[in-house]
């Protein structure tokens, strides 16, 4: 029971430590935005086709060797109407930024970038900045919040998860006619409001 007690306070020692703040976007757009990470497993699409029924299923698939993945971007692109970004400090350090933009058509909060810098991965910022997006598309009467994500991203994938998170679509080739064999698929993911 103590072991018990010591992970949740620290658990809330370490979320309690986080602050949100907004950021002005303009001071950050057309910065580059660099994302590498690995990961031990995937989730493969098994994708299933006949005249009665189609769809596809993700499986969880442990990799024999670890796979190393990562995509340029940049926050505030253009295509972007109003983009809003908010940080989340650990210690007065910028740790994270969350770049969100309404979807006024679908009445949905759309996560465009999510950001933790490697040194503070693991330790609960971006389950913190998910829940500031909830947050405030429950204060704007909205439907729902969504993200989207690849299927080779499995800590990313894990968090959306415990967070809320449900499947929404994919695009089996949305960066090539390979996106399945790569194990690179586009996933959306949502949490209903």
């Amino acid at each position: 029971a103590v072991c018990l007690m010591n992970r949740l306070w620290r658990k809330s020692r370490e979320t309690s430590d986080m602050e949100i703040c907004e950021l002005d976007i303009a001071a950050y757009r057309g910065k580059a935005i660099k994302v590498q990470y690995t990961t031990s497993y995937v989730y493969e699409a098994v994708v299933s086709q006949d005249a009665a029924c189609f769809g596809v299923m993700f499986q969880r698939t442990a990799l024999p060797k670890p796979l190393s993945c990562g995509f340029d971007d940049v926050w505030g692109s253009e295509w972007l109407k109003q983009p809003e970004l908010y940080g989340v400090c650990v210690d007065g350090q910028i740790a994270g930024l969350l770049e969100i933009c309404m979807e006024n058509w679908t009445q949905r909060l759309r996560i465009t970038n999510l950001f933790i810098e490697p040194a503070y991965r693991g330790r609960g910022c971006a389950t913190r900045l998910l829940e500031h997006a909830r947050q405030l598309a429950m204060q704007r009467d909205i439907r729902c919040v969504l993200l989207e994500t690849q299927s080779c991203n499995d800590s990313a994938i894990q968090c959306y998860l415990r967070s809320g998170f449900v499947f929404l679509g994919c695009d089996l080739s949305v960066a090539s006619n390979q996106d399945i064999q790569r194990k690179n698929v586009r996933i959306e993911m949502g949490c209903y409001l």
